[in-house]
């Protein structure tokens, strides 16, 4: 297909070992993947083919997986890499979604009236991965009292996504107030005077790898920190502390001074 359009085509391959966090895990190298081909080919624009259905499904499976109102967003159309990766480096790339209004459904029948072919991967039938299963099971299931699931999906979360707007607006303000003076930190007696909601909302954006459950242990330390009396507090630090994890901090933020 891509000689007939003059298209260039890159393959990559990614080897995954099967344990837990796979679909995860493969979804971020999936993406690191695509940052490398795209910063070989001068291009500052990654464009996917996630759909509607996708969306739908990305909804439901962040729903089970416990996440709060951000994750309940949904994939936007048009994203910074830097925001799904967490990684300063891809700060300068851009991942857009042109097919996030149409469903699978669309698609597949708009390439089968223009006789266009196909393939599909063998292991989106394997429903013993997550996403297949809420995308055989549970998603049909749904639409028997509901056939318009994606269209009910795509204007729930475009209202989570007007939200979240101004959610970041607030949380963009704050993060400048509890900046230390030394620039390698976070003032704790600062951060303490915002709300609860505004400051777990910060660290997830400062650290979007890290689930709830790891941000709430991060929070935690920083509250004992502070009755201990400490003023600064890094990042890095809790990360390895909490998480046991090295530190990969969203781009855009201060520095912890800290290599």
């Amino acid at each position: 297909v891509s000689r007939k359009l003059g298209i260039i085509c890159r393959v990559s391959s990614i080897k995954l070992r099967r344990k837990a966090g796979l679909e995860e895990r493969a979804r971020l190298l999936r993406y690191q993947a695509l940052a490398k081909i795209a910063r070989q080919s001068k291009s500052n624009v990654i464009f996917t083919g996630h759909t509607a259905s996708d969306q739908t499904e990305t909804f439901f499976l962040n729903l089970l997986r416990g996440a709060g109102a951000d994750g309940l967003c949904g994939m936007r159309a048009v994203r910074k890499l830097s925001d799904i990766t967490g990684l300063a480096e891809d700060a300068d790339l851009l991942v857009v979604r042109p097919l996030l209004l149409f469903t699978r459904e669309e698609i597949l029948g708009y390439l089968r009236a223009q006789k266009l072919s196909f393939c599909e991967d063998s292991s989106n039938a394997d429903t013993q991965y997550r996403r297949n299963w809420v995308r055989h099971e549970l998603i049909p299931l749904i639409r028997k009292k509901q056939p318009q699931i994606e269209e009910r999906i795509a204007e729930l979360t475009a209202i989570f996504q007007a939200e979240q707007e101004a959610r970041f607006a607030e949380t963009a303000a704050m993060r400048k107030s509890v900046q230390d003076s030394s620039g390698r930190g976070i003032d704790l007696r600062v951060f303490f005077r915002y709300h609860i909601s505004l400051r777990t909302r910060l660290l997830h954006e400062l650290l979007p790898q890290c689930s709830y459950r790891e941000i709430n242990r991060i929070l935690s330390l920083m509250a004992q920190m502070k009755d201990a009396g400490l003023v600064v507090f890094s990042l890095k630090k809790a990360l390895a502390r909490s998480v046991g994890r090295k530190a990969k901090l969203a781009p855009l933020i201060f520095s912890t001074g800290e290599k």
